[in-house]
């Protein structure tokens, strides 16, 4: 079994980087620093019928502007290696998908999410590494995220962690977002951290959706350290690789096909404090985030599609009931949505459109059971949603889609 203590040994940033330039204090403070470092609303009852929505206009909301859907390359630490031991060429894998080799030799640099993805899905299939994101994550640390690693190293408790890491994960990835659930619908005294991918024009995600669950998972068990434990994680898909590969890497049961991607934890480890934690470079930190960066989250367009994407899975929600869990009344988000050039429906209608595609395309989840998880009262309504989203019904989506659902021959990964 790999040791990976080594993953997540400190080293010292010099004298340039900004934190550090801010500090007052910096001589004494450099040490500490690693380089690069709930809302529960009603759900009511499923639609009864298909409501067409009002598509946004351009300019506003929706998917595939930028930079909404871009990541840094940070995200790409040790692709090159790991493509390399397994026998690849990682540069003429970039290049097929558009991607600069000399870009990657800037963490801080951006690159197209929609690229990132179909990169990772490409790799796992023409290397025959079906686990290629858990393996790609074994080879990152906190240091991907760049100064919001800092943020998060100096936080007083694993509640302010988690919360300041869903808060500022869109400086790394804007095509990403994170969810902190305090009461979680799969156990009484669990947590959800959802993990949820913002694009749509891609025909599976596993890779990144791995990926990105197993980054979180070694970021917070490196923070918290011999207090950190799951109970289980969910995937939102059918792995390509052995359900022991999860389990080893993860420590916990592993369910699949569920509606969302998530680390399911004790509450109580919320409460937990993080004794490394400077509160001075933490607060220098979120100021330097803050003056650099705008939250493409602000807009309520953005806050609504985030709670819809959080609910839909557990059945279908309404105007009201986002309203409620927004603290909005319902007349005044219709107002702002309408302002900002949406609406709630095609707010919803977007997430359901890509939660299908999801369900149908990278799960074995019956077609009925994906109608009902998607809020709706039959598999007609589903049928006839899929032909004005796809051109075809949901058994000739999957039927069409690509990618085999059988077990490659590498399944190994270090632990």
């Amino acid at each position: 079994m790999e040791d990976v203590s080594a993953l997540y040994a400190p080293r010292t940033y010099n004298d340039s980087h900004p934190l550090l330039r801010a500090h007052p204090n910096r001589d004494a403070s450099r040490e500490r620093l690693v380089q690069g470092s709930p809302f529960m609303p009603t759900v009511e009852a499923p639609d009864k019928r298909e409501t067409r929505p009002r598509r946004p206009s351009a300019g506003t909301h929706g998917r595939g502007k930028a930079p909404s859907t871009m990541v840094r390359v940070g995200a790409l630490r040790g692709f090159s290696a790991l493509v390399k031991s397994l026998d690849g060429r990682p540069e003429a894998l970039l290049r097929r998908h558009q991607i600069n080799p000399d870009t990657t030799r800037n963490e801080e640099s951006l690159i197209p999410m929609r690229a990132f993805v179909l990169l990772l899905e490409a790799s796992a299939t023409s290397l025959n590494a079906p686990a290629f994101g858990l393996m790609l994550a074994q080879r990152q640390d906190i240091g991907i995220l760049g100064a919001l690693a800092i943020v998060l190293q100096n936080a007083e408790s694993v509640s302010e962690a988690m919360r300041l890491f869903a808060r500022y994960l869109f400086v790394h990835a804007p095509g990403i977002a994170v969810t902190l659930l305090e009461r979680s619908p799969s156990g009484a005294k669990l947590c959800d951290l959802r993990f949820e991918l913002l694009i749509s024009d891609v025909p599976t995600a596993r890779q990144v959706t791995d990926l990105g669950l197993t980054v979180i998972h070694r970021i917070f068990r490196a923070l918290v350290g011999d207090a950190y434990a799951l109970r289980h994680v969910s995937l939102p898909h059918q792995p390509l690789a052995k359900l022991s590969v999860y389990e080893r890497e993860f420590g916990c049961s592993v369910r699949t096909a569920q509606p969302f991607a998530a680390l399911h934890f004790e509450r109580t480890l919320l409460s937990h404090r993080l004794t490394s934690g400077n509160v001075a470079l933490r607060n220098i930190g979120v100021a330097y985030l803050d003056s650099r960066h705008q939250d493409p989250k602000q807009s309520v367009s953005k806050r609504v599609d985030a709670a819809l994407r959080a609910l839909v899975g557990m059945g279908s929600v309404s105007k009201t009931a986002i309203a409620s869990a927004l603290a909005i009344h319902p007349r005044s988000l219709l107002r702002k949505l309408n302002a900002e050039g949406t609406s709630f429906e095609a707010l919803r209608d977007d997430v359901r459109r890509q939660r299908a595609r999801q369900m149908l395309v990278s799960t074995t989840v019956p077609i009925a059971q994906v109608a009902g998880l998607l809020g709706l009262s039959e598999q007609a309504v589903l049928t006839r949603l899929c032909k004005r989203w796809f051109g075809m019904t949901p058994t000739d989506l999957r039927r069409h889609a690509d990618g085999p659902r059988t077990h490659p021959k590498r399944l190994s990964v270090a632990g």
